[in-house]
C-alpha cells in the first residue's frame, strides 16, 4: 500500500490507476467497488505525503473456532478504535499522559550490524521509566535513522518516546511487531546514545 501511495504521485501513473486498482482488487478481499477505489485513489493524490498515515486498528486475531467459516479474522477492539478516531480525526481530545505512555508495550529490534544494540536500547528505555519493553530476536533491515513505529495508532505516545530518546523518526505505518503498541527499530543514529559506559 505504501509503494502504491508513492507511485500515485507520479504523473505517469494517472492513466494506469484503473489497471492498478483492478490488479489490487484481485489480491485484496474488500467490499469496495472499483469506482469507490478510484475515488479513494484520487483523494489520496490530493493529500500531502507527510499527512498520509497508515494505522492498524487495534484488536486481536480471532480463533478458527470463533467463526462459522473456520477462518481467522482481525477482531476490532471498539474502545481502542475510538481512541484512534479521536487522535487521527480530531473527534475529541485524546492527550497522552506521561503515565500511559510509560506503560505501553514496546518491542525493540536491531536494525544495525552491531550485536547487542537492541538489548542496550531496551535497558536504556527501562532506565527512562518505560515499564513494558522487550527485544525481538529477528533483525530488521539496516537503518541509519532509528524508527519508532506506531503499531496501534498511538501517535502521541510515539512522539513522547521519540522526545525521550532524542533520536529517530516516528513512522505511523503499523508494520512493527503485532504484539506491541510501539516498535523501535534501532538504527546507527542510536549508537552514540547507547555506548557502553
Amino acid at each position: 500500500m505504501k509503494s502504491l501511495q508513492k507511485r500515485l504521485y507520479s504523473p505517469l501513473m494517472i492513466p494506469r490507476i484503473p489497471q492498478a486498482l483492478q490488479i489490487i482488487q484481485q489480491h485484496i478481499d474488500t467490499n469496495l467497488s472499483l469506482e469507490e477505489m478510484m475515488a479513494l485513489a484520487q483523494f489520496g493524490r490530493t493529500l500531502e505525503r507527510e499527512n498520509l498515515k497508515m494505522v492498524m486498528l487495534p484488536g486481536r486475531f480471532g480463533g478458527l473456532d470463533e467463526f462459522s467459516d473456520h477462518r481467522s479474522y482481525w477482531v476490532l477492539n471498539r474502545e481502542q478504535c475510538d481512541r484512534i478516531m479521536k487522535e487521527y480525526f480530531a473527534t475529541g481530545s485524546n492527550e497522552t499522559t506521561m503515565d500511559s505512555a510509560y506503560t505501553l508495550k514496546i518491542a525493540v529490534q536491531n536494525a544495525t550490524e552491531e550485536p547487542g544494540l537492541a538489548r542496550r536500547m531496551a535497558n536504556h528505555l527501562t532506565k527512562l521509566g518505560y515499564q513494558n519493553v522487550y527485544v525481538l530476536k529477528e533483525p530488521a533491515q539496516p537503518l541509519s535513522t532509528s524508527e519508532i513505529i506506531v503499531q496501534r495508532g498511538d501517535f502521541s505516545s510515539a512522539k513522547t518516546l521519540q522526545n525521550s530518546l532524542g533520536v529517530g523518526t516516528v513512522e505511523p505505518s503499523s508494520t512493527g511487531d503485532l504484539g506491541s503498541d510501539l516498535t523501535v527499530r534501532v538504527g546507527t543514529d542510536a549508537k552514540s546514545l547507547l555506548e557502553p559506559k
